[in-house]
């Protein structure tokens, strides 16, 4: 939630504990003890959503960015062992198709990096034992396979918890729309009674329904400045 949301939830959230504390005064007024219990499940329902919306993709980006940056230098090294492999042969099919500079490789997107990735795998696979010569390993030409599977894997985790973060910021917006119009539409014109049946009743709740800016540290009269009158 943004300040402006979190101010308007706070102000939901006093409300509800002020009629939770004053269910005696309004236990003859079955319409008004539904509108409490609806208020009581909102501001619950807010909450979890609010849980949702909190959820962040910086712990799978750094994780990705890692496991990124472990693809790109076992890239590099099996690249530069075919390259001198290439060079020490004078294959010329080979030092085509490994032309490609360190920093081209770091550049690379990610569906990029992925075909690039497969076709040095393929290249490398099959020259294993020459290719321990230049100090490229079994275990390094296998780790392009395993740290491609892996890139690739947290891409659509970002975006599957960007989504959710989205559709939760969406759905608390819904959800504070609700629950302003059942205090505005139907527990303010319920409350006005008590302004000459029981005034500090009243009063206690025209404060409980107060939007307090804790950005400004000021106090805004109910909904929009609207005085419940």
């Amino acid at each position: 939630m943004n300040r402006a949301e979190i101010n308007r939830y706070e102000m939901m959230k006093s409300v509800e504990k002020f009629f939770t504390e004053n269910a005696a005064l309004i236990a003859n007024q079955p319409k008004l003890v539904e509108a409490h219990a609806k208020l009581s499940i909102l501001c619950d329902e807010i909450h979890i959503i609010n849980t949702q919306q909190a959820v962040t993709t910086k712990g799978v980006t750094a994780q990705k960015t890692e496991n990124r940056v472990g693809l790109i230098t076992s890239i590099i090294k099996v690249n530069d062992g075919l390259k001198a492999h290439a060079a020490a042969t004078s294959d010329v099919k080979l030092k085509v198709e490994t032309n490609i500079s360190d920093s081209e490789i770091n550049r690379l997107r990610d569906n990029n990096l992925a075909v690039r990735t497969q076709a040095i795998f393929t290249l490398a696979k099959p020259l294993a034992t020459e290719l321990a010569t230049w100090g490229v390993t079994i275990a390094d030409i296998d780790a392009l396979e395993t740290n491609k599977v892996t890139v690739m894997q947290k891409t659509p985790a970002i975006r599957n918890i960007r989504a959710i973060a989205t559709q939760a910021t969406n759905n608390i917006k819904d959800k504070l729309k609700e629950t302003s119009t059942l205090l505005k539409d139907t527990v303010d014109p319920m409350m006005l009674p008590f302004k000459t049946v029981n005034p500090t009743f009243f009063g206690e709740y025209r404060i409980a329904r107060s939007i307090v800016n804790r950005a400004a540290t000021q106090t805004q009269l109910p909904e929009q400045s609207k005085p419940v009158q």
